[in-house]
């Protein structure tokens, strides 16, 4: 009557790689239907920090192995040990075609006890799926456990049947032959229910809801192991910019009509590997970040290479003619026209026919440039204007802001000119160092009770251009060295922190603090494809549980008619009570790795003052974390136009373009990013012959409109579309 089950498909491809006799006698257990693969995703990764995408790819490899491996589509999503998670993925899993959803690490909340045993889980755009708690993992069969385990469930609802995930020990789980022996004849005994050895594709199957279950509108935040969106800040870094890198190399390279998937798929899966829920969260032994920062230097060499051989081709493609001797052609990879700055190696006496700025030996110049796409500039004679923005140690401003710094590093005002608003209530750019005895996991209720102040910074003015300027910071504090960039510019409505940290603390958690000038009883926060809102009050006790939270590119507080948006380029966790917006920087807890977060770290985080609503905040959000391309290139005819766009979206964020896994076609995958309701469109730059909507497997679901070579479509709040196009 023996049943095993096995999540993740990355440890399958473990085994036939080195195992390959094991792993054909696993394919012949699970032909008997002794042996259930279970689970989507590539393995069992965080589901905090991950991107949207990368949710998307954890499940497109992990179904997609299932079913080339053992003709199997899973339909259980299994991730008992993952540490809180984000309230877009019901939509991602039911778009992969995942039915129920398992974990039982809620039942480890710290503060309250969670309501539910059996329910629907709502995500953030309305789709729900069907969740069930096991009480634990690697239960013993005893009859203390069997009985708690039963009187859970009756207290959390009525249900003919539970799901008892027995096993020994906390290294994989693997089962005793004395606990079969137990399971079968405890079956017979009157005071306990009946035992039964089962797989859990039939125990969701008996339990299949009803309209009656009750609904969970919300993330599913564990209240425990907060430390985990801060450890190993290196890692998290990492993670993010090989996300965005490879979305980037895919965009371009199918625009170049030179795609190496094999290449893509390696490096993919290596970034999905490293997602696992304790290498990303930063809560492994050392050893796993010395195997990890040499995954990484493979990823990044990977996506340089491809996105480097796109460029070429593309560049070679272009027709640069113009006034100058040679072109730089800047390319946008974002769903939205942009003006940025792009800095670029060139000599002295050169600049580009735009506005321009001397930064060393870089070229500094604002580039105009359309949504997914690129446009040249010419390299000509002459050197920039010199001066223009307010740069002193004390002040900074340009024509949107005035700024005010103190000895310490402080901003003691920040005025919107624009808005005749003051952003602050009290002194911003505040770090804070609290002591935290907690491990890699853990983030003690009551860190804040000691803390210190960095104290007096060292200033100096570095740049004070028309297009940037730059004060720069510097702090000596316990054994470590902070230098910061404070950056203003002329065209971004941005205050950027560009910072680097010499990091030698034990038992230390750096804060940067923002007291906005803004009244809002909910803050809302950037999540995988789309933000969530959260309350900034602490009335009860499970709003109090949540004194750190995730978020992505960028957490906002807004009242009717104004807001300010804390933005990073590679940060996790947040903490905005009543009106002050704080992010957490960096770690040094001691457990499991003693050196963790040792040595140097580079992070940028910004600040939004907006009376646009969110959609500024995701476009300039999106430009911190995704610089524009600038290459140099000479001067040559091209079949392609001097300023293009292949992919022009209204009213969506694209997410991915890319080709697609069985055949040469198109996949485009977007999200509507604020919560309305819209109807959307995508002007691909090519004629379209075919074009179908799919699930996130890139099975077809139904047609799209087309008109003009234009995809037109209804989109719901937060609702992620795929599309597949012959073109």
């Amino acid at each position: 009557d023996f049943r095993y089950v096995q999540s993740e498909p990355q440890a399958y491809e473990f085994a036939k790689l080195y195992y390959p006799d094991v792993y054909e006698k696993i394919k012949e257990m699970v032909k008997e239907g002794k042996w259930e693969p279970v689970g989507g995703m590539w393995l069992e990764p965080d589901c905090n920090i991950p991107s949207g995408e990368s949710f998307v790819r954890q499940l497109l490899y992990g179904k997609r192995f299932f079913m080339e491996e053992f003709g199997i589509e899973t339909k259980i999503e299994w991730l008992p040990d993952v540490f809180g998670f984000s309230a877009a993925l019901p939509q991602i899993l039911k778009k992969a075609g995942i039915d129920y959803f398992m974990t039982i690490k809620i039942s480890w909340n710290d503060t309250n006890r969670f309501p539910y045993t059996h329910f629907f889980w709502r995500g953030i755009d309305g789709t729900t799926i069907e969740t069930f708690f096991p009480r634990a993992l690697n239960q013993d069969i005893n009859v203390r456990e069997l009985r708690e385990a039963w009187q859970r469930l009756q207290e959390t609802g009525p249900a003919p049947k539970i799901a008892y995930l027995y096993g020994y020990g906390d290294g994989g789980g693997g089962p005793t032959r004395e606990q079969i022996e137990k399971g079968k004849r405890f079956s017979k005994l009157p005071a306990l229910p009946s035992l039964k050895f089962s797989t859990a594709k039939e125990f969701f199957e008996a339990i299949k809801g009803s309209e009656n279950l009750p609904i969970w509108d919300d993330e599913l935040y564990l209240e425990r192991h907060r430390g985990t969106l801060t450890t190993q800040a290196r890692n998290k870094r990492w993670n993010r910019k090989a996300e965005f890198l490879l979305r980037d190399a895919e965009f371009l390279s199918f625009f170049s009509g030179s795609y190496p998937k094999e290449k893509f798929d390696r490096a993919w899966k290596l970034v999905l590997l490293n997602q696992f829920h304790d290498i990303l969260p930063g809560s492994s032994i050392g050893e796993v970040y010395v195997d990890s920062e040499r995954d990484y230097r493979e990823i990044f060499s990977i996506g340089e290479e491809i996105k480097g051989n796109a460029l070429r081709i593309l560049g070679e493609r272009i027709n640069t003619e113009g006034e100058g001797k040679e072109a730089v052609i800047v390319f946008n990879s974002l769903s939205f026209p942009r003006k940025s700055l792009v800095e670029i190696e060139l000599p002295r006496g050169v600049k580009v026919n735009a506005d321009c700025q001397r930064s060393g030996e870089k070229l500094l110049f604002s580039a105009d440039v359309p949504p997914m796409g690129y446009r040249v500039y010419q390299v000509i004679e002459g050197e920039p204007e010199e001066g223009g923005l307010t740069v002193r140690e004390d002040h900074l401003e340009n024509d949107l802001f005035s700024l005010d710094v103190d000895d310490e590093g402080r901003i003691t005002r920040l005025y919107d000119k624009l808005n005749d608003r003051e952003v602050l209530s009290a002194p911003g750019n505040e770090l804070l160092l609290f002591h935290d005895l907690g491990d890699a996991w853990e983030v003690e209720k009551d860190y804040e009770v000691k803390f210190w102040k960095l104290g007096k910074a060292k200033k100096q003015v570095m740049e004070r251009g028309p297009l940037r300027g730059i004060l720069r910071l510097e702090w000596q504090f316990g054994n470590s060295r902070m230098v910061q960039d404070l950056t203003i510019y002329r065209d971004i409505p941005r205050i950027d922190f560009v910072t680097y940290v010499d990091w030698h603390e034990k038992h230390k958690l750096l804060k940067v603090a923002f007291p906005v000038n803004v009244r809002a009883r909910y803050a809302t926060y950037n999540i995988a494809y789309g933000n969530l809102q959260r309350p900034t009050h602490r009335n009860t006790s499970w709003e109090q549980a949540r004194f750190e939270v995730s978020g992505h590119k960028w957490a906002d507080l807004s009242d009717s008619g104004y807001g300010v948006s804390l933005m990073n380029d590679c940060k996790y966790g947040y903490d905005i009570r009543e009106n002050v917006m704080r992010l957490s920087l960096l770690r040094a807890p001691t457990a499991p790795d003693p050196e963790a977060d040792q040595g140097e770290h580079w992070f940028t985080y910004a600040l939004h003052p907006h009376t646009e609503g969110l959609n500024s905040t995701v476009e300039w959000a999106y430009d911190l974390n995704v610089p524009l391309i600038a290459k140099r290139e000479g001067i040559h005819k091209g079949d392609l136009p001097s300023e293009f766009s292949f992919v022009s979206p209204e009213g969506v964020i694209i997410g991915a373009v890319k080709r697609a896994e069985d055949d040469d076609s198109l996949i485009i995958r977007c999200y509507e990013p604020l919560g309305r309701w819209t109807k959307a469109r995508i002007k691909i730059a090519s004629d379209i012959k075919e074009a179908m909507e799919c699930d996130l497997l890139e099975r077809p679901t139904g047609k799209v409109e087309i008109a003009d070579d234009t995809l037109i479509f209804d989109v719901h709040p937060f609702e992620i579309k795929t599309f597949k196009l012959k073109v």
